[in-house]
């Protein structure tokens, strides 16, 4: 299953999920700032969508309305499936509360992380459809959601051309090993997994590299 999460400009040198250090340079939000902004809000009990929900490429940004990291994600519902059986799926013991498991009745086209008093903005392109945000606090699973239709726009916004892009493949990367200053980058999954592909930034390459080997070995909390 093809799942294309969005494009983010990047800012300083940074660790690609847990295998692919790459350097990187500032880079502005200039791009963003020309889309429509679709706005998800996750706490601890509920997620809230407002903003854009017309088709086209639009610019999410998720915040976290709480004392934890939050992450949001977005389901888009085919047609005649219901949201009823989407969360009766992940919670039967077949599916093990995988959202990767629900793939009959949709698809995951956005999956993001914010940590309190720090939005995160990440672009992407939405389809029409029926939508369910689905939301959650620290390490636990999803646990509140809400739903929202994405009607057609007459002019639908078109996302900025990406300078790279870097795939993910179940446990695997492609995509450049250098990214320049600047540039904005496309973040796409294309295997059956899900992953949500996190970068942060680090004071090296060198570092960067460290930093990956420590996350492999279990050991991120002296690095």
């Amino acid at each position: 299953m093809h799942r294309r999460f969005g494009s983010r400009p990047l800012k300083g040198a940074l660790l690609a999920s847990l295998l692919a250090a790459i350097s990187l340079g500032a880079a502005g939000s200039a791009q963003a700032s020309t889309l429509p902004t679709l706005s998800l809000t996750v706490s601890s009990s509920s997620i809230t969508a407002s903003g854009s929900m017309q088709s086209g490429g639009v610019n999410v940004v998720s915040t976290a309305n709480g004392k934890k990291e939050a992450t949001a994600v977005l389901f888009l519902l085919k047609p005649g499936a219901t949201v009823a059986e989407v969360e009766a799926s992940m919670k039967s013991k077949k599916a093990g509360k995988d959202p990767n498991a629900t793939s009959q009745f949709g698809s995951i086209v956005f999956d993001a992380e914010a940590t309190p008093g720090h939005p995160s903005e990440v672009q992407t392109n939405l389809v029409p459809g029926q939508y369910v945000a689905l939301g959650g606090e620290g390490e636990g699973s999803l646990k509140v959601h809400t739903t929202f239709t994405v009607t057609t726009a007459k002019s639908p916004a078109t996302l900025p051309t990406p300078q790279a892009t870097v795939r993910s493949i179940e446990f695997d990367f492609r995509g450049p090993t250098t990214l320049h200053d600047g540039e904005l980058v496309r973040f796409e999954n294309e295997g059956y997994l899900v992953h949500m592909d996190i970068a942060f930034p680090v004071k090296s390459k060198s570092a960067a590299s460290q930093v990956a080997t420590a996350l492999l070995t279990g050991k991120e909390k002296g690095a």
